[in-house]
């Protein structure tokens, strides 16, 4: 595994062990000050994915497609992440705590992505503000021009007492840089914006409230549309050591390929294919840690589609069971579209908090998102 300006243990990109998980092999003798300011080329960390010469990786990514396994892709854009988080914050991690608090809006375009070619990770900051900052990860694949990109937040927290800590300032060095640094800031407006719409106790407009009367009125007169219930699979596993972050709790990114490996066979079940295309995975926040011994509920359900199109929204939520005293803590919400070639089913909402779940797919999918969605889909 090669890195730019720093080599990364081949390690890293097999396991999770925490002795190795931020292992950046600084040299020895270094300053251990963090300084004021870091320019983004301080911060930026490159990898290679060896598949073309690394078989055991490539059995460890191979799909019964023989393609790549987008959830350890995913996986693997988490952890560059964090390594950049900490490269700017605090690369010896003595006294800072990084956590990832978003990941906002990860897409695929040309959603071939072979095993036989090696692929590119590269991880850089696009914004830095008092103890919080905007991370972008990008995968590529140059021989089928594959492009798994997205953001992440992460906030800065002193690790004595958790309180918030001040980011090192980021330096922008080119017009480009100043681009993606003002390009992050809207975006940091609209996901505000956006978790409004895709909250289920939204009140309906008036305009949403003619669509769920309709589809009332269409149920009661014998439509066979599906409701979302009869949609829905569950995933329930014990969270287990290997899986763990340097802080003790599982990895994100783990918890984000579950997510995706349980809402794309969700898609493919209700599609009646062996698979589908993924587009995109919109923002999630990490509402609470998932802890070493705690019980990982994950439960997706189709909640919109566009045959039209060849579009269906699924969404995954992630709730934690506590087995002692059998609490239940949600987790994370994960909003996933995908695209089928084939005939797709309407869907019925059967009751009210279903008929706001159908809203909220339907706000993702007819939004601004339908015209990213189409581009992605041309690519």
């Amino acid at each position: 595994l090669a890195c730019h300006a720093r080599r990364v243990p081949r390690l890293l990109c097999l396991q999770r062990a925490s002795i190795t998980f931020y292992d950046f092999n600084l040299p020895e003798g270094k300053s251990r000050e963090v300084p004021e300011s870091r320019t983004v080329a301080d911060s930026t960390v490159e990898t290679i994915l060896p598949f073309s010469t690394d078989e055991r990786l490539r059995a460890e990514y191979l799909s019964f497609r023989n393609q790549i396994r987008i959830g350890k892709l995913l996986e693997n854009m988490d952890l560059a992440a964090g390594q950049v988080a900490y490269l700017h914050a605090d690369p010896y991690r003595e006294n800072t705590v990084m956590v990832t608090a978003a990941c906002d809006r990860i897409t695929l375009q040309n959603e071939i992505i072979h095993t036989d070619y090696d692929i590119k990770v590269r991880g850089f900051p696009t914004y830095v503000g008092r103890s919080s900052m905007e991370i972008r990860v990008e995968l590529t694949q140059e021989q089928t021009g594959a492009k798994l990109a997205g953001y992440f937040l992460f906030a800065s927290r002193n690790a004595k007492d958790f309180s918030s800590k001040v980011l090192p300032a980021l330096t922008l060095s080119s017009p480009e840089e100043e681009k993606l640094f003002k390009h992050a800031k809207e975006r940091k407006e609209h996901m505000k914006r956006d978790r409004q719409n895709f909250d289920i106790m939204k009140l309906p407009t008036p305009e949403e409230r003619i669509v769920i009367h309709e589809l009332f009125l269409a149920r009661k007169n014998g439509a066979k549309e599906r409701p979302l219930k009869e949609t829905r699979f569950d995933s329930t596993i014990y969270m287990h050591p290997r899986e763990q972050n340097i802080h003790g709790h599982i990895f994100g990114g783990y918890l984000m390929r579950k997510a995706f490996e349980i809402a794309f066979l969700t898609a493919c079940t209700f599609s009646h294919a062996s698979s589908v295309d993924f587009l995109l995975m919109d923002e999630i926040q990490f509402l609470a840690p998932v802890k070493i011994g705690q019980i990982l509920n994950c439960s997706a359900i189709v909640t919109y589609t566009s045959p039209k199109l060849g579009l269906l929204q699924v969404s995954v939520e992630a709730h934690v069971v506590n087995p002692l005293d059998r609490s239940v803590t949600k987790t994370n919400t994960f909003q996933f579209t995908f695209h089928h070639n084939g005939e797709l089913e309407e869907l019925n909402p059967g009751s009210y908090e279903e008929s706001m779940k159908y809203l909220v797919g339907r706000r993702i999918m007819n939004t601004a998102h339908s015209s990213e969605l189409l581009g992605i889909m041309k690519e």
